[in-house]
């Protein structure tokens, strides 16, 4: 059995693999919206609420963390892709 080492049963393989592929791909969607969707966050949260970074204070620190974002979507999805094929050569090798 593939999945001895991590002492997971073949039937939660799938759903474990949809819920970080749909992690990993909301991620990166709002990443890539972050990044090239020029928006202006101030107009969007004058309710009382602060903005802790935004482009437009510290561009640095924003990009970082879309960055941040990006690579950890990309992460989960590399992970929910490889989760699902050793799901398959498990499920072809019996």
């Amino acid at each position: 059995m593939v999945t001895s080492g991590f002492n997971i049963h073949p039937a939660l393989i799938r759903p474990i693999a949809m819920g970080l592929a749909l992690a990993g791909g909301y991620l990166l969607g709002t990443g890539f919206y972050d990044l090239f969707i020029d928006h202006d966050t101030t107009e969007l949260f004058q309710r009382g609420r602060v903005i802790l970074v935004s482009k437009a204070t510290d561009a640095d620190h924003f990009h970082r963390l879309i960055a941040y974002r990006l690579i950890f979507g990309a992460i989960l999805g590399v992970l929910a892709y490889l989760l699902r094929r050793l799901s398959h050569w498990w499920s072809t090798d019996q």
